[in-house]
């Protein structure tokens, strides 16, 4: 989903306000295949702004330190 904003010059731009946000992280060991996952970090943004929602999955990988 995406949303066209007003252009910056006017001033709806100055007024708009993330009404509110939302992450949820899923669990990758529910996943059928989790093994690939497991350094994964992955889930669901959803966000609110003056009547506009929208969601996306995100998915980060970090790296974990190595073991001593």
């Amino acid at each position: 989903m995406s949303m066209t904003l007003a252009q910056l010059t006017t001033p709806q731009a100055t007024q708009l306000r993330i009404g509110s946000m939302e992450m949820i992280q899923y669990d990758y060991r529910q996943f059928p295949d989790s093994k690939p996952y497991q350094h994964h970090c992955c889930g669901l943004l959803t966000m609110s702004c003056n009547g506009a929602q929208g969601r996306a999955e995100y998915e980060f990988i970090y790296h974990p330190p190595p073991s001593d």
